[in-house]
């Protein structure tokens, strides 16, 4: 009896060792496993993981405004601490603390950093966010070839979404430029204003309450800045003023947890020539606003 298991075990290992060499040279050569509905986060991630940024003391985490409005160079230089941007597009603020746990387990920063627009407030939570933070930390940190078989996707699936998804490059700090994308597309926003409040907002108020009160108890200071937008997303006096009562609430949530909230949302500084699209600003409009924060952080930093 105990010869038959043994010589089963053995079957089932021979059958499982060249599947798990796949794999591996897969995980090697780039083509990643999915961990969650976002192939930019899973990329981001999982280089990260193989190329690790090191010292993180600013760390810098959210959607696409984090990725995007950011001076990567004066954040990084400027300042005098480690920085690195591990935004990525389309995340709601339930989504950014659900992978900020990890993240503040792993890298211990003194400061986050949330650069954030209206956007990050409008939709539901992404379930596969939760999923992959409640895996066991050795698991994402150590074997994340684990999640080729969890999250089972054929072969030429992942192929296609890392080599040819559409995907910014990322600079030494993480951080992106917008204008890549547009390259080669139009804009079809023109006609696009701000709906707001959604029926999931009062989810994310109470998710950015949770991720203030999570930080203030890891003894993490949270830095929140909203970001500018065109002044055409506010096209009417009850946009205007659904847009206000969004700061106040969002000012509330921040201060009243003890951590620093900054609104650069200024349509007379930051005119429309300054943006690359509504929330997205271009090159010129980054060291704009980068500029400021700056001089912000460094009355905040501890060098």
């Amino acid at each position: 009896m105990q010869r038959e298991l043994n010589r089963f075990l053995l079957r089932l290992f021979l059958l499982a060792l060249p599947v798990a060499a796949g794999f591996e040279v897969l995980y090697r050569v780039g083509i990643y496993p999915v961990l969650t509905n976002s192939q930019l986060f899973d990329y981001k991630t999982l280089e990260a993981v193989r190329h690790p940024p090191g010292e993180v003391k600013l760390l810098a985490m959210g959607s696409s405004v984090t990725l995007y409005n950011l001076d990567s160079r004066m954040l990084g230089q400027d300042l005098g601490l480690s920085y690195h941007n591990f935004a990525s597009w389309g995340m709601q603020i339930t989504d950014i603390g659900a992978v900020l746990h990890p993240l503040v387990r792993e890298y211990r920063p003194s400061y986050v950093l949330i650069c954030s627009s209206v956007r990050d407030f409008m939709s539901p939570a992404t379930g596969s966010y939760f999923e992959y933070v409640h895996t066991a930390d050795w698991i994402r940190e150590r074997f994340p070839e684990y999640f080729y078989v969890r999250n089972y996707s054929p072969v030429h699936s992942l192929y296609l979404r890392r080599f040819k998804s559409r995907r910014p490059h990322f600079d030494a700090w993480g951080g992106a430029s917008i204008a890549e994308m547009w390259q080669g597309m139009e804009r079809n926003d023109k006609d696009e204003h701000l709906d707001f409040p959604t029926p999931d907002a009062e989810l994310q108020y109470r998710a950015l309450d949770s991720l203030c009160a999570y930080l203030a108890a890891e003894k993490v200071r949270l830095i929140f800045a909203q970001s500018p937008m065109e002044a055409r997303y506010t096209n009417t006096i009850a946009r205007q003023q659904a847009l206000a009562a969004h700061f106040e609430r969002c000012r509330a949530i921040v201060r009243g947890r003890g951590e620093d909230y900054f609104n650069y949302y200024d349509t007379t500084v930051f005119s429309d020539s300054l943006f690359a699209d509504l929330t997205h600003l271009s090159k010129a409009g980054q060291e704009v606003l980068t500029g400021k924060m700056v001089t912000d952080l460094k009355r905040i930093v501890q060098k």
